[in-house]
Protein backbone atom coordinates (compact mmCIF):
# COMPACT_ATOMS: atom_id res chain seq x y z
CA UNK A 1 0.00 0.00 0.00
CA UNK A 2 1.49 3.30 -1.21
CA UNK A 3 0.63 6.76 1.14
CA UNK A 4 -0.24 9.35 -0.24
CA UNK A 5 0.02 13.16 0.81
CA UNK A 6 -1.68 15.88 -1.17
CA UNK A 7 -0.77 19.31 -0.97
CA UNK A 8 -2.10 22.27 -1.90
CA UNK A 9 0.54 25.01 -2.89
CA UNK A 10 0.73 27.95 -0.46
CA UNK A 11 -0.86 31.81 -0.59
CA UNK A 12 0.18 33.05 -4.08
CA UNK A 13 -0.21 35.97 -6.44
CA UNK A 14 -3.80 34.96 -7.74
CA UNK A 15 -4.85 34.89 -4.03
CA UNK A 16 -3.46 38.42 -3.26
CA UNK A 17 -4.21 39.81 -6.44
CA UNK A 18 -7.61 38.42 -7.20
CA UNK A 19 -7.23 37.00 -10.53
CA UNK A 20 -7.21 33.73 -11.92
CA UNK A 21 -4.42 31.80 -11.74
CA UNK A 22 -4.76 28.29 -13.66
CA UNK A 23 -1.77 27.51 -15.63
CA UNK A 24 -0.10 30.92 -15.42
CA UNK A 25 3.28 30.74 -13.72
CA UNK A 26 3.05 32.98 -10.07
CA UNK A 27 5.12 33.57 -6.90
CA UNK A 28 3.90 32.66 -3.43
CA UNK A 29 3.34 35.90 -1.37
CA UNK A 30 5.00 36.56 1.93
CA UNK A 31 2.08 34.96 3.60
CA UNK A 32 2.56 32.10 1.63
CA UNK A 33 5.85 32.01 2.79
CA UNK A 34 4.76 31.75 5.96
CA UNK A 35 2.81 29.15 5.32
CA UNK A 36 5.84 26.90 3.80
CA UNK A 37 7.33 27.12 7.76
CA UNK A 38 4.03 25.57 9.15
CA UNK A 39 3.91 22.92 6.51
CA UNK A 40 7.80 22.19 6.67
CA UNK A 41 7.43 21.43 10.79
CA UNK A 42 4.05 19.32 10.16
CA UNK A 43 6.15 16.97 7.84
CA UNK A 44 9.51 16.68 9.98
CA UNK A 45 7.40 13.99 12.13
CA UNK A 46 5.75 12.55 8.74
CA UNK A 47 7.87 10.01 6.98
CA UNK A 48 8.20 10.77 3.32
CA UNK A 49 10.06 8.79 0.74
CA UNK A 50 9.28 10.81 -2.37
CA UNK A 51 8.44 14.00 -3.25
CA UNK A 52 6.05 15.22 -6.44
CA UNK A 53 4.94 18.56 -7.54
CA UNK A 54 2.96 20.56 -10.81
CA UNK A 55 5.34 22.49 -12.76
CA UNK A 56 4.61 25.76 -11.62
CA UNK A 57 6.41 27.63 -9.40
CA UNK A 58 3.89 28.30 -6.72
CA UNK A 59 3.86 24.80 -6.05
CA UNK A 60 7.82 23.98 -6.53
CA UNK A 61 7.96 26.00 -3.87
CA UNK A 62 6.14 25.07 -1.70
CA UNK A 63 7.39 21.77 -2.06
CA UNK A 64 10.44 22.81 -1.04
CA UNK A 65 9.32 22.74 2.40
CA UNK A 66 9.18 19.02 2.49
CA UNK A 67 12.06 18.75 0.26
CA UNK A 68 14.26 20.79 2.75
CA UNK A 69 13.09 18.94 5.65
CA UNK A 70 13.23 15.29 3.97
CA UNK A 71 16.27 16.12 1.95
CA UNK A 72 14.46 14.62 -0.76
CA UNK A 73 14.49 16.12 -4.81
CA UNK A 74 12.10 17.41 -6.15
CA UNK A 75 10.46 15.45 -9.14
CA UNK A 76 8.15 17.79 -11.37
CA UNK A 77 5.03 15.93 -12.58
CA UNK A 78 2.58 17.52 -15.09
CA UNK A 79 -0.35 15.47 -14.35
CA UNK A 80 -0.50 17.41 -10.59
CA UNK A 81 -1.08 21.02 -12.45
CA UNK A 82 -4.06 23.03 -11.82
CA UNK A 83 -6.81 23.23 -14.42
CA UNK A 84 -6.77 25.43 -17.14
CA UNK A 85 -8.68 28.15 -17.67
CA UNK A 86 -7.69 29.30 -21.16
CA UNK A 87 -8.82 32.95 -22.17
CA UNK A 88 -8.99 33.61 -18.19
CA UNK A 89 -5.77 33.06 -17.57
CA UNK A 90 -4.40 36.17 -15.01
CA UNK A 91 -7.73 37.81 -15.68
CA UNK A 92 -8.75 40.21 -12.70
CA UNK A 93 -11.69 38.09 -10.76
CA UNK A 94 -13.99 41.72 -10.45
CA UNK A 95 -14.01 41.34 -14.02
CA UNK A 96 -15.26 37.95 -14.68
CA UNK A 97 -17.82 38.62 -11.86
CA UNK A 98 -18.69 41.76 -13.60
CA UNK A 99 -18.61 41.22 -17.72
CA UNK A 100 -19.23 37.07 -17.22
CA UNK A 101 -21.24 36.70 -14.57
CA UNK A 102 -22.67 33.13 -15.64
CA UNK A 103 -20.00 31.60 -16.51
CA UNK A 104 -18.17 32.86 -13.05
CA UNK A 105 -20.96 31.38 -11.11
CA UNK A 106 -20.58 28.14 -12.91
CA UNK A 107 -16.67 27.79 -12.25
CA UNK A 108 -17.27 29.09 -8.51
CA UNK A 109 -19.76 26.77 -8.07
CA UNK A 110 -17.57 23.99 -9.58
CA UNK A 111 -20.10 23.29 -12.15
CA UNK A 112 -19.92 20.58 -14.29
CA UNK A 113 -21.33 22.49 -17.27
CA UNK A 114 -18.52 25.43 -16.85
CA UNK A 115 -16.02 25.46 -20.03
CA UNK A 116 -13.75 27.85 -21.26
CA UNK A 117 -12.21 28.35 -24.85
CA UNK A 118 -8.67 27.45 -24.18
CA UNK A 119 -9.23 26.09 -20.88
CA UNK A 120 -10.00 22.45 -19.23
CA UNK A 121 -13.18 20.93 -17.78
CA UNK A 122 -13.76 19.85 -14.12
CA UNK A 123 -13.83 16.02 -15.43
CA UNK A 124 -10.78 16.17 -17.53
CA UNK A 125 -8.82 17.39 -14.47
CA UNK A 126 -10.33 14.95 -12.42
CA UNK A 127 -9.36 12.14 -14.91
CA UNK A 128 -5.63 13.35 -15.26
CA UNK A 129 -5.20 13.81 -11.33
CA UNK A 130 -5.90 10.47 -10.71
CA UNK A 131 -4.66 8.63 -13.41
CA UNK A 132 -0.72 11.11 -12.37
CA UNK A 133 -1.79 9.41 -8.77
CA UNK A 134 -2.20 6.04 -9.92
CA UNK A 135 1.33 6.62 -11.81
CA UNK A 136 2.86 7.96 -8.76
CA UNK A 137 1.80 5.12 -6.45
CA UNK A 138 2.24 2.32 -8.93
CA UNK A 139 6.08 3.53 -8.97
CA UNK A 140 6.43 3.75 -4.83
CA UNK A 141 4.91 0.67 -3.68
CA UNK A 142 4.40 0.65 0.38
CA UNK A 143 6.35 3.59 0.54
CA UNK A 144 5.10 7.47 1.57
CA UNK A 145 5.07 10.25 -0.89
CA UNK A 146 4.18 13.52 -1.05
CA UNK A 147 2.36 15.46 -4.04
CA UNK A 148 1.87 19.14 -4.40
CA UNK A 149 -0.56 20.57 -6.26
CA UNK A 150 -3.68 23.04 -7.01
CA UNK A 151 -7.07 23.61 -5.53
CA UNK A 152 -9.41 22.63 -7.92
CA UNK A 153 -7.65 19.87 -9.41
CA UNK A 154 -7.43 18.52 -5.97
CA UNK A 155 -11.41 18.81 -5.73
CA UNK A 156 -11.98 17.48 -9.01
CA UNK A 157 -9.64 14.35 -7.44
CA UNK A 158 -11.63 13.88 -4.01
CA UNK A 159 -14.47 13.96 -5.91
CA UNK A 160 -13.94 11.50 -8.23
CA UNK A 161 -12.43 9.30 -5.24
CA UNK A 162 -15.19 9.90 -3.39
CA UNK A 163 -17.74 8.55 -6.26
CA UNK A 164 -19.85 11.61 -6.40
CA UNK A 165 -19.75 12.67 -9.97
CA UNK A 166 -19.00 15.51 -11.52
CA UNK A 167 -22.34 17.17 -9.63
CA UNK A 168 -20.41 16.57 -6.23
CA UNK A 169 -17.31 18.47 -7.24
CA UNK A 170 -19.10 21.39 -5.37
CA UNK A 171 -19.15 19.63 -2.36
CA UNK A 172 -15.75 19.34 -1.35
CA UNK A 173 -14.32 21.27 0.96
CA UNK A 174 -12.06 24.18 -0.61
CA UNK A 175 -8.64 23.01 0.91
CA UNK A 176 -6.65 25.97 3.04
CA UNK A 177 -3.54 26.70 1.08
CA UNK A 178 -1.01 23.98 1.89
CA UNK A 179 -3.82 21.86 3.82
CA UNK A 180 -3.19 18.10 3.25
CA UNK A 181 -5.17 15.44 2.42
CA UNK A 182 -4.21 11.71 2.59
CA UNK A 183 -4.98 9.30 0.24
CA UNK A 184 -4.06 5.41 0.63
CA UNK A 185 -3.68 3.25 -2.66
CA UNK A 186 -4.05 -0.28 -2.75
CA UNK A 187 -2.00 -2.87 -4.58
CA UNK A 188 -5.59 -3.57 -6.04
CA UNK A 189 -5.88 0.18 -7.13
CA UNK A 190 -8.48 0.74 -4.67
CA UNK A 191 -7.69 4.34 -3.41
CA UNK A 192 -9.05 5.67 -0.29
CA UNK A 193 -9.52 8.80 1.46
CA UNK A 194 -8.02 8.99 5.27
CA UNK A 195 -8.24 12.48 5.80
CA UNK A 196 -8.96 15.79 3.37
CA UNK A 197 -7.85 19.57 3.74
CA UNK A 198 -6.52 19.34 7.00
CA UNK A 199 -4.28 22.93 7.93
CA UNK A 200 -4.14 21.73 11.80
CA UNK A 201 -0.67 22.92 11.25
CA UNK A 202 -1.85 26.39 9.82
CA UNK A 203 -2.35 29.27 12.91
CA UNK A 204 -5.54 30.88 12.28
CA UNK A 205 -3.55 33.91 11.04
CA UNK A 206 -2.12 32.08 8.43
CA UNK A 207 -5.45 30.92 6.81
CA UNK A 208 -6.38 32.00 3.73
CA UNK A 209 -9.72 29.98 3.67
CA UNK A 210 -12.69 32.45 4.32
CA UNK A 211 -14.69 29.41 7.17
CA UNK A 212 -17.58 31.01 7.84
CA UNK A 213 -19.05 29.73 4.71
CA UNK A 214 -21.30 26.75 4.37
CA UNK A 215 -19.12 23.62 2.88
CA UNK A 216 -18.50 23.58 -0.98
CA UNK A 217 -18.82 27.45 -0.90
CA UNK A 218 -15.55 28.10 0.54
CA UNK A 219 -14.00 29.05 -2.65
CA UNK A 220 -16.94 31.36 -3.78
CA UNK A 221 -15.92 33.74 -1.02
CA UNK A 222 -12.03 33.11 -0.99
CA UNK A 223 -12.15 34.01 -5.17
CA UNK A 224 -15.39 35.78 -5.74
CA UNK A 225 -16.05 37.76 -2.78
CA UNK A 226 -17.40 41.48 -3.69
CA UNK A 227 -14.03 43.34 -3.00
CA UNK A 228 -12.11 42.18 -6.41
CA UNK A 229 -11.27 45.01 -8.86
CA UNK A 230 -11.15 44.65 -12.54
CA UNK A 231 -9.76 47.70 -15.31
CA UNK A 232 -9.98 49.29 -18.26
CA UNK A 233 -7.92 51.75 -20.33
CA UNK A 234 -7.61 55.22 -19.77
CA UNK A 235 -8.73 57.10 -22.98
CA UNK A 236 -5.96 60.36 -23.09
CA UNK A 237 -8.26 62.32 -25.24
CA UNK A 238 -11.57 61.99 -23.26
CA UNK A 239 -10.47 61.56 -19.51
CA UNK A 240 -7.20 64.23 -19.55
CA UNK A 241 -9.49 65.83 -16.42
CA UNK A 242 -9.86 62.63 -14.91
CA UNK A 243 -6.65 62.32 -14.47
CA UNK A 244 -5.82 65.68 -13.76
CA UNK A 245 -8.20 65.25 -11.24
CA UNK A 246 -7.19 62.45 -9.17
CA UNK A 247 -2.94 63.72 -9.34
CA UNK A 248 -3.60 66.96 -8.53
CA UNK A 249 -5.31 65.67 -5.43
CA UNK A 250 -2.23 62.76 -4.73
CA UNK A 251 -0.40 65.67 -5.00
CA UNK A 252 -1.55 67.80 -2.39
CA UNK A 253 -2.25 64.76 0.09
CA UNK A 254 1.50 64.29 -0.03
CA UNK A 255 3.31 67.54 -0.58
CA UNK A 256 0.40 70.02 0.38
CA UNK A 257 -1.13 73.00 -1.15
CA UNK A 258 1.98 75.26 -1.31
CA UNK A 259 4.01 73.01 -3.62
CA UNK A 260 3.10 73.71 -7.23
CA UNK A 261 1.24 71.00 -9.21
CA UNK A 262 2.89 71.12 -12.65
CA UNK A 263 -0.06 69.22 -14.28
CA UNK A 264 -0.18 69.28 -18.22
CA UNK A 265 3.59 67.72 -17.46
CA UNK A 266 2.59 65.12 -15.58
CA UNK A 267 -0.53 64.31 -18.55
CA UNK A 268 1.75 64.76 -21.03
CA UNK A 269 3.50 61.63 -19.81
CA UNK A 270 0.74 59.86 -18.82
CA UNK A 271 -0.02 60.24 -22.67
CA UNK A 272 2.98 58.87 -23.42
CA UNK A 273 2.59 56.04 -21.57
CA UNK A 274 -0.65 55.37 -22.73
CA UNK A 275 0.54 55.50 -26.29
CA UNK A 276 3.25 52.96 -25.95
CA UNK A 277 0.72 50.68 -24.65
CA UNK A 278 -2.69 51.23 -24.38
CA UNK A 279 -2.75 49.36 -21.03
CA UNK A 280 -0.08 51.43 -19.05
CA UNK A 281 -2.73 53.89 -17.84
CA UNK A 282 -5.60 51.75 -16.33
CA UNK A 283 -8.46 52.94 -14.45
CA UNK A 284 -9.83 50.78 -11.72
CA UNK A 285 -13.09 49.73 -10.79
CA UNK A 286 -14.86 48.23 -7.82
CA UNK A 287 -18.25 46.44 -9.85
CA UNK A 288 -19.76 49.60 -11.48
CA UNK A 289 -17.67 52.20 -9.12
CA UNK A 290 -14.41 54.19 -9.95
CA UNK A 291 -12.17 53.14 -6.85
CA UNK A 292 -8.68 54.11 -8.81
CA UNK A 293 -5.53 54.73 -11.12
CA UNK A 294 -2.35 52.76 -12.20
CA UNK A 295 0.25 54.56 -14.55
CA UNK A 296 3.11 52.85 -15.65
CA UNK A 297 6.46 53.94 -18.25
CA UNK A 298 7.65 51.04 -20.20
CA UNK A 299 10.14 52.92 -21.75
CA UNK A 300 11.47 54.42 -18.20
CA UNK A 301 13.91 51.17 -17.13
CA UNK A 302 13.60 48.69 -19.97
CA UNK A 303 17.49 48.75 -20.32
CA UNK A 304 17.50 47.60 -16.61
CA UNK A 305 14.21 45.13 -17.10
CA UNK A 306 11.93 47.56 -14.82
CA UNK A 307 8.65 48.86 -15.64
CA UNK A 308 8.71 52.47 -13.75
CA UNK A 309 5.20 52.93 -12.05
CA UNK A 310 4.56 56.82 -12.06
CA UNK A 311 1.79 57.10 -10.63
CA UNK A 312 -0.77 54.79 -7.78
CA UNK A 313 -4.21 56.44 -7.07
CA UNK A 314 -7.04 54.89 -4.84
CA UNK A 315 -10.27 56.88 -4.62
CA UNK A 316 -10.53 58.85 -0.63
CA UNK A 317 -13.67 56.72 -0.26
CA UNK A 318 -11.84 52.94 -1.47
CA UNK A 319 -8.79 53.41 0.94
CA UNK A 320 -7.60 51.13 4.51
CA UNK A 321 -9.76 48.08 2.85
CA UNK A 322 -7.22 46.14 1.21
CA UNK A 323 -7.80 47.44 -2.36
CA UNK A 324 -4.70 48.93 -3.39
CA UNK A 325 -2.67 45.75 -3.17
CA UNK A 326 -4.83 44.85 -6.48
CA UNK A 327 -3.41 47.74 -8.14
CA UNK A 328 0.10 46.20 -7.89
CA UNK A 329 -1.43 42.99 -9.18
CA UNK A 330 -1.87 45.07 -11.96
CA UNK A 331 1.00 46.33 -13.30
CA UNK A 332 2.62 42.65 -12.49
CA UNK A 333 0.05 41.75 -15.21
CA UNK A 334 1.24 44.17 -17.64
CA UNK A 335 5.14 44.50 -16.85
CA UNK A 336 6.15 40.48 -16.36
CA UNK A 337 5.20 38.86 -19.85
CA UNK A 338 7.43 41.54 -21.29
CA UNK A 339 10.02 40.30 -19.70
CA UNK A 340 10.37 42.62 -17.50
CA UNK A 341 11.90 41.49 -13.22
CA UNK A 342 11.33 44.49 -10.82
CA UNK A 343 8.77 46.96 -10.10
CA UNK A 344 10.28 50.20 -9.61
CA UNK A 345 8.43 53.66 -7.99
CA UNK A 346 9.09 56.83 -5.94
CA UNK A 347 7.73 57.71 -2.94
CA UNK A 348 7.79 60.68 -0.76
CA UNK A 349 9.95 59.64 2.56
CA UNK A 350 7.69 61.20 4.80
CA UNK A 351 4.72 59.53 3.55
CA UNK A 352 4.19 57.19 5.99
CA UNK A 353 1.50 55.30 5.17
CA UNK A 354 2.44 54.46 1.47
CA UNK A 355 5.87 53.97 2.77
CA UNK A 356 4.10 50.62 4.96
CA UNK A 357 2.32 49.42 2.01
CA UNK A 358 4.98 49.17 -0.48
CA UNK A 359 6.98 47.45 2.53
CA UNK A 360 3.99 45.09 3.24
CA UNK A 361 4.09 44.04 0.22
CA UNK A 362 7.99 43.66 -1.08
CA UNK A 363 9.48 46.96 -2.24
CA UNK A 364 12.83 48.06 -0.76
CA UNK A 365 14.48 51.57 -1.09
CA UNK A 366 17.06 51.23 -3.64
CA UNK A 367 18.02 55.08 -3.44
CA UNK A 368 16.75 58.46 -4.19
CA UNK A 369 14.72 60.08 -7.29
CA UNK A 370 17.78 61.87 -9.10
CA UNK A 371 15.02 63.81 -11.38
CA UNK A 372 12.40 64.93 -9.62
CA UNK A 373 11.81 68.58 -7.99
CA UNK A 374 10.87 67.53 -4.51
CA UNK A 375 12.54 64.64 -2.72
CA UNK A 376 11.54 61.21 -3.20
CA UNK A 377 13.01 57.62 -2.61
CA UNK A 378 13.19 55.00 -5.09
CA UNK A 379 11.53 51.60 -4.18
CA UNK A 380 11.58 48.63 -6.03
CA UNK A 381 9.70 45.01 -5.95
CA UNK A 382 11.30 41.69 -7.64
CA UNK A 383 8.51 40.06 -9.98
CA UNK A 384 11.05 37.92 -11.44
CA UNK A 385 9.60 34.19 -11.93
CA UNK A 386 12.83 32.17 -11.06
CA UNK A 387 13.21 28.16 -11.78
CA UNK A 388 12.72 26.36 -8.47
CA UNK A 389 15.54 24.26 -7.79
CA UNK A 390 14.32 20.60 -8.61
Amino acid sequence: MTILYLIRHAHAEGNLYRRVHGRYNSLLTEQGRRQVAALAGRFDRLPVDALYSSPLTRCLHTAEAVSRTKGLPIRPEPGLMELGVGRWEDVPFGYIQTHEPELCALFAGASPLFQIEGGEGFAAAGKRMERAVRRIAAAHPDQSVACVSHAMAIRALLARLHGWGLEGIGRVKMSDNTAVSCLEVEENGEIRIVYESDSSHLPGELSTVIKKKAPGQEHLAFAFGDRNLWYRNWDPDLEKNLYLSCRREAWVDIHGPSEPFHGEDFYQVARRCSEIDPRSVAVAYLGKEMVGMLQCDLDQGAGEAVCFVPFVYMNPRFRHQGLGVQLIGQAISLARPLGRSKLRLRCAPTNAVAKRFYTRYGFKKVGMAQDSRVELELLEKDIGVPHAGV
